[in-house]
């Protein structure tokens, strides 16, 4: 019988493959990525990585733009929100399904972040650290309109 010798090409494929069913626990954020959330009452509703970034104190911040539609108590309907900051691990519980993909992703966002940038360096904004889902109701919830 005839031994099996595996090339160290695929060695490393099926490592690769192991490492990441180790790690199947925890989501992967990059800008382009498009995650729709699964439940509840923001079922269906898409955020769209724009940026990722690593804090020394917090770990990865993962911005995102809402794809709505949003339906506040007022009845009025949103097509989304332009900028979110949210920790990993907020959206790492946030029920998501990775949907797509985009190749280039629009810059209407970059106005709200450069705000949250300037105000976050004065320590007047934070990053949200619950469920995309809960962060969601609590914002159309105190929306008057």
């Amino acid at each position: 019988m005839r031994g099996f010798r595996m090339n160290a090409r695929l060695s490393r494929l099926f490592a690769t493959q192991i490492d990441t069913l180790a790690d199947r626990g925890t989501l992967q954020f990059e800008a382009g990525q498009v995650w729709e959330i699964d439940e509840g009452e923001f079922s269906g509703v898409q955020l769209l990585v724009v940026k990722t970034e690593m804090d020394e104190d917090l770990g990865q911040i993962v911005h995102v733009t809402v794809r709505g539609p949003l339906q506040t108590l007022g009845g009025s309907e949103l097509d989304g929100i332009p900028h979110l900051p949210f920790l990993h691990s907020a959206l790492d519980q946030s029920d998501l399904t990775l949907a797509g993909h985009v190749e280039r992703v629009p810059g209407d966002w970059r106005p709200m972040y450069d705000d949250w940038v300037q105000d976050a360096e004065e320590d007047e904004a934070g990053v949200f650290s619950l469920s995309a889902g809960r962060v969601l109701g609590d914002i159309m919830a105190r929306l008057p309109i």
